[in-house]
C-alpha cells in the first residue's frame, strides 16, 4: 500500500541493522507500524538468524490504520476497487472503525496523503489493487510471528524496558501530508529516554547531534519535496544513540560525516532466551485512547 513515509525501498535494510542488533533476546517494539514496511522485514530477517522470535509490538497513532491491520489479521481482505463516490463517501465520514477507512484514505489518496484528492491512474493504473496486494503480502508474514500485539496509542506512552525499538517519525519539515501537528522536541527527548533501557534506532533526514547515523542511503532515495538535488545532502538515514554506535554499526562503508571516526564494532555473542509457543492472538479490549488489541491467549 503508498504510505507517505512508507519503508517499501527502505525496509531490507532497516530490517538487516534491526536483526544484527537484536541477539535473539529482546522483545521488539515499533510505535510508527504504518503501512508495515519495516515490520514484515524484521520478521523477515529475524527469521534468517534461526533464532525464536520475540514478541512483536506494533503500535500507531492512527486509529483507522490500527483497525485495517487487525481487521486484516483476522482474515478480512480489502476490496478490489475504491470508485471516486466511495472514497468521498468513506472521506466524508472518515470511521476509524471502519476497516476501508484507511484502505481508501491512503491508498486511494493523490500522493498517499491521506484522504487528499482521489488517486487518477493516467496509465491505467489500479491503485486499490495495488494496496491491497500489498497489504495481504505483508499480512502473510506477520501472520508467522506467534506473538504479536497492535494497538492503537500515541508513540509517547510505549515505553519499554530492555527491547529493541525501531522509530519512524513524520520527517521534519517533510511531512506536510501528516494529518496532524507533530512535536519533534518532545519526539527526541522520548528518544533518549527510550535509550536508557532499550537498544533504539530511528530514520530521519536528520537528528541532533547525540544521535549519530550508521547507515545512510545517500542519493539513492529522493521521494521528498526539496530533495532532488542528488548531492548526497540531505538523505534518508539510519540514526542511533551515541553510545550504542558499536552495537549498531555493520561492516559496510557509511556514507555520512555525521558518526566518529574508525569506531570499533562490538559483537556481543548471547544465548538464545527460550520462549514457548503455541499461543494464539485473539482481539483485545479497547484501549483508553479507542484503540483496539491483540490479546495472548496461553
Amino acid at each position: 500500500m503508498r504510505y507517505l513515509g512508507g519503508k517499501h525501498r527502505q525496509g531490507p535494510k532497516i530490517a538487516e541493522h534491526i536483526a544484527h542488533a537484536w541477539c535473539g533476546q529482546r522483545d521488539y517494539f515499533e510505535p510508527f507500524c504504518g503501512a508495515m514496511g519495516a515490520a514484515y522485514r524484521v520478521v523477515q530477517a529475524m527469521q534468517r538468524t534461526k533464532d525464536v522470535l520475540p514478541t512483536f509490538h506494533l503500535s500507531d497513532g492512527n486509529e483507522a490504520l490500527v483497525t485495517m491491520w487487525r481487521a486484516v489479521l483476522q482474515g478480512w481482505e480489502p476490496p478490489d476497487s475504491i470508485s471516486e463516490d466511495e472514497y468521498n463517501a468513506l472521506r466524508e465520514e472518515q470511521d476509524p472503525a471502519n476497516p476501508v477507512t484507511a484502505f481508501a484514505g491512503f491508498g486511494s489518496a493523490f500522493g498517499a496523503h491521506w484522504f487528499s484528492t482521489y488517486a487518477r491512474g493516467g496509465d491505467g493504473r489500479d491503485f486499490a489493487t495495488q494496496a491491497k496486494m500489498s497489504i495481504l503480502r505483508k499480512a502473510k508474514v506477520l501472520k508467522t510471528v506467534e506473538r504479536l500485539d497492535i494497538v492503537h496509542r500515541s508513540f509517547e506512552t510505549v515505553q519499554p524496558e530492555g527491547a529493541i525499538v525501531y522509530l519512524d517519525p513524520p520527517y521534519a519539515g517533510k511531512s506536510n501530508g501528516y494529518p496532524v501537528e507533530f512535536d519533534y522536541d518532545g519526539f527526541w527527548a522520548y528518544a533518549r529516554m527510550l535509550a536508557e533501557t532499550n537498544l533504539v534506532c530511528i530514520t530521519e533526514f536528520q537528528a541532533p547531534a547525540d544521535f549519530p547515523a550508521v547507515y545512510s542511503w545517500g542519493d539513492t532515495v529522493q521521494r521528498h519535496v526539496g530533495d532532488r538535488k542528488g548531492d548526497g545532502t540531505i538523505a534518508e538515514q539510519i540514526f542511533v544513540p551515541q553510545a550504542q554506535f558499536d552495537l549498531w554499526r555493520m561492516d559496510e562503508h557509511i556514507h555520512t560525516t555525521a558518526r566518529p571516526q574508525t569506531p570499533h564494532r562490538v559483537r556481543h555473542e548471547q544465548p538464545s532466551a527460550a520462549v514457548s509457543g503455541g499461543e494464539q492472538l485473539q482481539p483485545g479490549p479497547r484501549t483508553p485512547m479507542g484503540g483496539g488489541g491483540w490479546g495472548i491467549v496461553r
